[in-house]
């Protein structure tokens, strides 16, 4: 099970990525297909929970989240395509504002950081 995708009010200023592709139909940030899958950001949480709750110490939990966003492939050709996912990530509740990152932060798979 997977909470809501957090609006972003809540996340950390700058540090929300884009869920769909650019107004030039570009994958600028956007993450590549299968990296978002569920069987592929359950593993991650735990994977980089350790690091995660290290980096931010105001950090009080860190879960799956939907994301429900574009993700790029390439064709046969290699031209990239987008597509909308039924997708995840992993949300970061922090306590400090101070603890926020000044980017998007992608380990694989992306990171949102909220504000509790």
């Amino acid at each position: 099970m997977s909470a809501p995708a957090p609006p972003p009010e809540v996340q950390c200023p700058g540090t929300v990525h884009p869920l769909r592709a650019g107004p030039d139909g570009g994958a600028d940030a956007l993450p590549v297909a299968g990296t978002t899958d569920l069987d592929d950001v359950r593993p991650a949480a735990e994977e980089l929970r350790r690091e995660l709750l290290a980096d931010y110490p105001s950090a009080g939990s860190i879960h799956v989240a939907r994301r429900d966003g574009d993700v790029w492939s390439r064709d046969a050709n290699g031209n990239v395509e987008i597509s909308p996912a039924a997708d995840f990530q992993l949300v970061v509740s922090l306590g400090d504002v101070a603890d926020c990152p000044f980017s998007p932060t992608a380990l694989g798979v992306p990171v949102s950081f909220v504000i509790e």
